[in-house]
Formats: structure tokens, sequence, C-alpha cells
């Protein structure tokens, strides 16, 4: 079969974008998935994010990691999945996405994606473990998936690769894990952030569900619901701000994505 694909990224944060509409991917298939995301035996990317039909939205996401499982969201392949329909011309600039998490709106700005995302959830808070470095405090939520927040003072040469895995296989979030993110409140207020992601085992350049944690902890802690920039360590940044409705409360999330390139693959 001749697989037609696109090549989005979103922040740092690439995927491999299939219209699969007519239900063809195998996406059963986790050593396909291994392969086209393998950057020497394949196309290269962190994910396979598929475009399918939905009764609940307009379209439906499934997403895929690089070791071929399924993620139940993803906020940059969320983002790259819109930006994609959007050049499709399947709906104009704004329509909603149903993920395996939620229903989400969407709204495509040229190269600048918004989505309106559900408050997270709260799963524990200022737990604290026994680190090799130092004791550490973690915040965990729910964004679409589980994050938990650690704010360090030297985020640039902390370990993250190696505490980022200890703490994602730690026994406390067994059996699925958990993705870690480390971050530092700058001066300004703005946020820097350092993610460790389950699936795809190792440091990510961007995680848009992990920003999505760390602006949500990052309020709470201030006690201040303003809008807040997270920046990933791609240097692509996210602007957060949060509405409440008759609906309840939001956190909207806007960040950049682009069209990387475009091809066909024999699989």
């Amino acid at each position: 079969m001749l697989l037609s694909f696109s090549k989005y990224q979103g922040a740092g944060n690439d995927f491999i974008l299939i219209d699969d509409r007519s239900l063809r991917f195998p996406a059963d298939d986790s050593s396909l998935i291994q392969k086209l995301c393998s950057l020497r035996f394949g196309i290269g990317a962190d994910g396979i994010v598929l475009l399918r039909s939905s009764t609940l939205a307009d379209f439906r996401m499934r997403i895929y990691n690089l070791d071929g499982t399924e993620a139940s969201f993803c906020g940059n392949g969320l983002r790259c999945l819109a930006l994609y329909i959007e050049h499709l011309g399947l709906k104009g600039n704004a329509f909603s996405v149903e993920t395996e998490s939620f229903v989400v709106p969407c709204t495509v700005f040229r190269d600048k994606v918004s989505i309106k995302l559900p408050f997270p959830k709260t799963l524990c808070w200022g737990g604290k473990f026994e680190g090799d470095l130092a004791p550490y405090e973690f915040f965990v939520v729910d964004s679409g998936v589980p994050h938990a927040v650690i704010f360090v003072e030297d985020l640039e040469t902390y370990p993250v690769q190696e505490l980022g895995k200890a703490i994602r296989f730690h026994s406390v979030w067994a059996p699925s894990g958990v993705n870690v993110n480390f971050i530092k409140v700058m001066p300004d207020g703005a946020v820097r952030i350092r993610t460790y992601e389950r699936g795809v085992e190792g440091e990510t350049l961007s995680c848009g569900s992990g920003a999505a944690a760390a602006a949500f902890v990052v309020s709470q802690q201030k006690g201040s619901f303003k809008p807040l920039r997270v920046t990933p360590k791609s240097g692509e940044h996210f602007e957060f701000s949060f509405q409440q409705t008759s609906l309840g409360r939001h956190l909207l999330m806007q960040g950049p994505a682009s069209l990387v390139f475009e091809g066909k693959m024999e699989i």
C-alpha cells in the first residue's frame, strides 16, 4: 500500500499526519508505527496522528507514540492536526475534534493554533519523593494525560533524562507511568519547561499537554489565573489564558504549528 502523509511540527514536537477517514491505516501494527517514526528507517517523528470521522464532533483524532502505543491526548499533536484540517479545506478555520480524553474546540490563525481545553484534574498535590539530588515536591495533574510537575532552579543543567526516567517508571505511577515536567518560573513570571515523555521515553523539544499542566500548576500556586507564557526546550512559546463560562472553566492554549513536508511511502 502506498501511504500518503504530511509531516507537521508544533513548537518542535513533530508528527506524521495521515488522513484515515477511510480506516485503511493498520493502527494496530505497532512495529509499522515504530518504523514510520524512525528517523533512519522511516519518515521520522515523535508520533503519528490519524484524522478520523466522528459522531461527537467535526473530526476525531487518534495519536500513537513512536513506540507504537496509543496516547489518549497530545496538545501539540492536536494543534498540528487542526492546521492539517485547515490546509485540507475541510471545515474552515474553526471546528471541534474528538480525542480519547474530551472534545476540543480548535481555531487556526495562520501559523498559530488555539485549542480550548477543560481545566486539568488534580491527581496529587504537593507529594514528596527522596531524589538523588535532594528531596523534591511534585504536583500531578491530568491535562488529557497525567503529568508530574516539579519546580527546579537549575533547569538548564538539570539531569532531565536520568531523573525523568526514574520518576516516570516509579512504582507510585504503575502500571501506566507518568510524564515528567521540570519547570522554572522566571523573574517576569514566564515559565520555562523541560519534559520527559512516556511513549517517547526521553526528553522532547516540546510537549503541549505538559505545558498546559505546568501553566495550571503555576497559576494555582500563585493564586492568579492571569495569561501566562510557557517556553519549552525548542524555544517556541505557548500562550495560556483562563476562561470562565456558563459551561465551566477552560484553559485556552495557543502556539505555533507548521507543515514541514508531504510525501508518499510504501508500507
